[in-house]
C-alpha cells in the first residue's frame, strides 16, 4: 500500500467508528413499534406520538446545508480584545537591570520582615504595633479608607506606620490599596501620601493575589509608565524614580508587568 492509500484507509475507518459511535449515542432508549396512523387525527395516546416523532426523524437529512446570502453578512469582528499597552519612553528614563534587581531583593525582604511582625501581632507581642490608636473603617469601605490614608476636608491623612499595617487584614488592605490605585492621577501624580501607602500596602499584600487585584496592579503598571514617560521631560529625576520603583515593584514582585506599545 502507498502512503496516500493507507491515508484514505485510516481516515475511511475513522469516520467508521465515528458513525458508530454516533449510532450507539442516538440508539432509542425503549422500543416504538408500528407505523403512524396520520388519518386518525392529533395522536390519540403517547405511543403514536412516538409513532410519529420516529416517523419525522427518519426522513430528516444527516447533513443540512444552509444557503447563505453572502450580500447580508456583516464583517466578523476581530476575536482578540483591545489590548491596553503601556507608554513607551526613552531607555534613559528606565532603571538599569542592577537596579530593578536590587529594589525588588530589597522589598523581598521587607516583606518578610512585615510578615514576622505579623505573626508577632497575632501572638499577642509587644512592638511597635501597639503604639498608638485610631478608629479604623471597615475592611470594605472603600471612600473610608481612602480618607484615612489619604485625608479629606475634616482629617489629615495618616501615615502607613506599622500599628495601622497590623490591624489591617486581607480584606482592609486590597480595599484601601484598590481606592488609592484609582485615585493616581496621571497628570498630577504620585504625591507623598499615595507613594508611601502604594508602597505600604504592597509590601503587606499577599500573594497569591486575585484576578481583580492584578488587573488593579496592572491599571497602576499603566499609570506610572504614562508618569515617567511625561515626567522625563517636565517633572524631573525624583518623579521619574517614584514612577519607576512602583514599576519595578509591580513587574518583579506581583509579576503584572504591561507590554509597552510600539511606536
Amino acid at each position: 500500500n502507498t502512503p496516500v492509500t493507507s491515508h484514505i484507509v485510516h481516515l475511511f475507518f475513522g469516520i467508521y467508528r465515528g458513525m458508530a459511535d454516533m449510532n450507539e449515542i442516538m440508539r432509542p432508549a425503549f422500543a416504538v413499534h408500528g407505523a403512524p396512523d396520520f388519518d386518525r387525527g392529533p395522536p390519540a395516546d403517547a405511543m403514536e406520538y412516538l409513532r410519529r416523532v420516529r416517523y419525522q426523524a427518519e426522513r430528516l437529512p444527516q447533513v443540512v446545508v444552509s444557503e447563505i446570502d453572502r450580500k447580508k453578512v456583516k464583517v466578523q469582528t476581530s476575536y482578540m480584545p483591545k489590548i491596553s499597552y503601556a507608554t513607551p519612553c526613552s531607555d534613559e528614563a528606565k532603571p538599569l537591570p542592577a537596579f530593578e534587581n536590587e529594589i525588588a531583593s530589597d522589598f523581598a525582604n521587607l516583606r518578610q520582615a512585615v510578615t514576622r511582625c505579623r505573626t508577632l501581632y497575632k501572638k499577642g507581642e509587644v512592638g511597635p504595633w501597639n503604639k498608638g490608636s485610631a478608629t479604623y473603617p471597615k475592611n470594605r469601605d472603600e471612600k473610608g479608607w481612602v480618607e484615612f490614608c489619604l485625608g479629606s476636608k475634616s482629617r489629615s491623612p495618616e501615615r502607613p506606620h506599622l500599628r495601622h499595617i497590623m490591624r489591617m487584614d486581607h480584606v482592609s488592605i486590597c480595599t484601601a490599596l484598590r481606592a488609592i490605585i484609582s485615585r493616581v492621577d496621571t497628570i498630577e501624580g504620585i504625591g507623598k501620601s499615595k507613594g508611601e501607602w502604594l508602597f505600604a500596602l504592597m509590601a503587606t499584600l499577599e500573594k497569591p493575589i486575585d484576578a481583580q487585584m492584578a488587573s488593579f496592579l496592572r491599571s497602576l503598571y499603566r499609570k506610572c509608565a504614562e508618569l515617567r514617560a511625561a515626567s522625563y521631560t517636565s517633572k524631573g529625576y525624583a518623579a521619574v524614580a517614584k514612577a519607576n520603583i512602583i514599576l519595578i515593584l509591580v513587574a518583579k514582585v506581583f509579576g503584572q508587568k504591561v507590554i509597552e506599545k510600539k511606536t
